[in-house]
């Protein structure tokens, strides 16, 4: 689940940045949005309910250098567990080294409002997108839709999310 990253109280509908529940008290964020020129966030605030809850601390990969992808992985610490409901789950991080389905594909998948320029989406209320794409030798993504943008296609030493978690979900194509 989705939350959005902020630094005090009255901005409650204008954050700079987003993280992802990896339990329900700790969130997965990027190093580069935890140092904001504001400083650590303070607060998160989950979807429409406007649950918000405070940062109690921040943990930044060791291994970090500004304006580089790499390790760019902050874990957020919140003060108290946030309430579970049915539409709030944390995101699945996997202990295999490798997850594919049958067809040798890694999925990775990510939530909004568009789907015109996606080629697979998941049928649920929250417009789910699921991208399959095969891994080239130079690096880049094998799927045309990515080949033009600024994204490499790789293995990581720690797979974080590779693929959608254990749930039976339809997929369909979009022609």
């Amino acid at each position: 689940h989705r939350v959005g990253l902020l630094w005090n109280h009255t901005d409650l509908n204008e954050f700079q940045c987003g993280g992802t529940l990896v339990d329900y008290k700790f969130v997965l964020t990027s190093a580069h949005c935890a140092r904001f020129k504001q400083g650590f966030p303070k607060l998160i605030v989950v979807g429409d309910s406007k649950q918000i809850v405070s940062i109690e601390s921040v943990h930044i990969h060791p291994m970090y250098t500004p304006d580089k992808p790499e390790n760019d992985l902050a874990l957020l610490k919140l003060t108290k567990y946030l309430n579970p409901r049915g539409d709030m789950l944390p995101a699945c991080l996997w202990r295999e080294d490798e997850v594919k389905d049958e067809y040798g594909q890694m999925h990775y998948s990510t939530y909004s409002s568009r789907f015109d320029s996606l080629k697979y989406f998941h049928e649920d209320v929250y417009s789910r997108y699921v991208i399959g794409t095969n891994i080239e030798e130079n690096g880049k993504c094998a799927n045309t839709t990515f080949r033009s943008k600024n994204l490499l296609c790789g293995q990581n030493n720690v797979k974080l999310i590779p693929t959608v978690c254990k749930v039976q979900t339809k997929l369909f194509i979009v022609t």
